[in-house]
């Protein structure tokens, strides 16, 4: 009779045991569910209306992993209710790319931005479901091509195909208006060797991809065709033709030139309908 509550006494225990570890084991899963950040810098008196109001929406509604969004720059009134996480940063140059890497240069020695990050833009939306391989995929538009463009942005342009050639890169034009992920440590190693980084901007983006996957073959972008970005360069696109193309789209990007009511009023139809009507 002993030897049976014994062993009663030591299945006991060690279904105990079980448990306990099956608890911590739980708890530790717990701790490692990974938040991914989605970053967008803002410089507030370049913003045109509710432009970044509507780009937060569009994530916390689209953008399907686990995520917490935060905005390096200016702030807004508005963000804590909308659960966004700040960090400051003055703007201290009139070229915008330098601005970017500057930004980028907190969001990696800070502790609130995730190691690998998502980088997104005030005038980009989220206009469907995405998951983060989505933004994964290589993304170009063509190679870099200074003639298509003027004034400080061409400049930067060229200063990103100069050092690029100089470490014989490819220098597909990663520029797509789309959010991209950067992984800090290999961002970093690209800002701190970038030359005279303090007078000279680069376009990042290019910079990174290009070095970072050179023998990748990107997708090539071209937004009559393809599901992925839908940009407005007017602010009276055709109504009918906008929806139909909208329909097919993960993201919408607007130029300053594509600001409109329409666009504002058409996004949030989009984003504030009720989910059960869709």
């Amino acid at each position: 009779m002993k030897t049976n509550e014994t062993k009663a006494a030591k299945a006991k225990e060690e279904v105990t045991e079980v448990e306990e570890v099956t608890q911590e084991v739980v708890q530790e899963t717990k701790k490692e569910v990974h938040v991914l950040s989605v970053v967008i810098p803002y410089v507030k008196n370049e913003a045109q209306g509710e432009e970044l109001r509507h780009a937060i929406t569009s994530i916390q509604r689209n953008f399907l992993d686990n995520h917490r969004i935060i905005v390096i720059g200016d702030s807004e009134d508005w963000f804590e209710g909308e659960e966004v996480i700040f960090i400051a940063h003055e703007r201290t140059s009139k070229n915008p790319q330098i601005d970017v890497c500057q930004k980028m240069e907190l969001a990696i020695t800070s502790e609130l931005v995730s190691r690998d990050f998502v980088w997104t833009n005030d005038d980009i939306y989220f206009v469907s479901p995405v998951m983060l391989a989505d933004i994964q995929v290589l993304k170009c538009i063509g190679e870099l091509n200074p003639d298509k463009f003027k004034g400080i942005y061409s400049q930067n342009l060229q200063n990103t195909m100069a050092l690029l050639d100089s470490y014989k890169l490819p220098k597909n034009n990663f520029a797509t208006h789309t959010p991209v992920v950067f992984n800090k440590e290999r961002l970093a190693c690209i800002l701190d060797n970038l030359p005279e980084k303090e007078t000279k901007g680069y376009l990042i983006s290019s910079l990174y991809f290009n070095s970072q996957f050179p023998t990748t073959i990107p997708i090539q972008l071209d937004w009559r065709i393809d599901n992925w970005c839908l940009p407005v360069i007017t602010e009276n696109p055709d109504p009918t033709k906008f929806r139909e193309l909208l329909a097919k789209k993960k993201f919408l990007n607007n130029a300053e030139s594509g600001y409109s009511r329409f666009l504002m009023d058409e996004l949030e139809m989009l984003l504030w309908q009720n989910p059960e009507e869709e």
